[in-house]
């Protein structure tokens, strides 16, 4: 079981990976570790002990149906909204969530979410997806889809910025879109694990051409006027990072 930092010691400038090797490397994160325990002993627990495994079909089919709106709406319009950087009690959680690795998206150090926001989230999102439809009796049931959600979108993720080609043709037009996002315009392909809203509502860019580098792409828009007026990302960001944006994993 390794951290965030312990995980980049061991993979960040190892050799490109093949399938195995990286499902192997990526099993080896406490926090994958975490959603598929999670994911597998509530599914077990519903189906057999609870006697539910048509709720448990049900929730699936509610999770991955809602899963690529939910993403979209998570990354452009909170992840993506810089007013977090407004206040220092937000700043903090904000560089972990997405600035740090905007600015850094090579650091697989700050490639995986933080569990401790990712697990509440999760508990709590299917609190009210089962409010929603009005039926609590589908809580646990979405409690294990939406973490097994969640690790696809953390697998997707990571297949996008982990060296590495699987020979797979779809997995590699994702890791495309992604890194589009990332060192193009960080105002289109938002959807990591399904690109359906980036289609529907114009967001999706698959040809660069004639298309020029976002000045935002990295900053998020958290520039110098910004962050004079609110310096707490900032001066979080140069504290792990330094002043040439590469964080020393090996001494931490």
């Amino acid at each position: 079981m390794l951290g965030d930092k312990a995980w980049a010691r061991k993979f960040a400038h190892c050799p490109p990976l093949n399938a195995s090797g990286f499902l192997a490397a990526l099993f080896q994160h406490f926090g994958i570790q975490i959603y598929a325990v999670v994911a597998i002993t509530t599914a077990v627990y519903v189906a057999f002990a609870d006697a539910a495994p048509l709720r448990l079909a049900i929730a699936g089919v509610y999770s991955f149906a809602a899963f690529s709106f939910i993403e979209y709406g998570l990354h452009r319009y909170i992840l993506h909204a810089n007013f977090l950087a407004r206040s220092r009690w937000t700043a903090t959680l904000w560089r972990r969530l997405h600035y740090d690795h905007h600015m850094a998206p090579g650091d697989v150090s700050v490639l995986f979410a933080d569990p401790t926001s990712s697990v509440p989230f999760l508990v709590l999102l299917s609190l009210v997806m089962a409010g929603v439809v009005g039926n609590l009796d589908l809580f646990l049931p979405l409690v294990a889809t939406n973490f097994a959600a969640f690790l696809y979108y953390e697998f997707m993720h990571a297949v996008a910025h982990v060296p590495g080609d699987f020979g797979n043709a779809w997995l590699r037009r994702k890791k495309e879109n992604h890194l589009r996002h990332h060192f193009l315009d960080e105002q289109v392909n938002f959807g990591i694990g399904s690109n359906l809203v980036d289609r529907l509502v114009g967001t999706l860019l698959i040809s660069t051409e004639g298309k020029s580098r976002s000045p935002t792409a990295r900053n998020l828009g958290y520039d110098d006027e910004m962050a004079a007026r609110y310096p707490w990302v900032r001066e979080g960001y140069l504290r792990e990072f330094g002043a040439d944006g590469r964080r020393n994993v090996a001494d931490a």
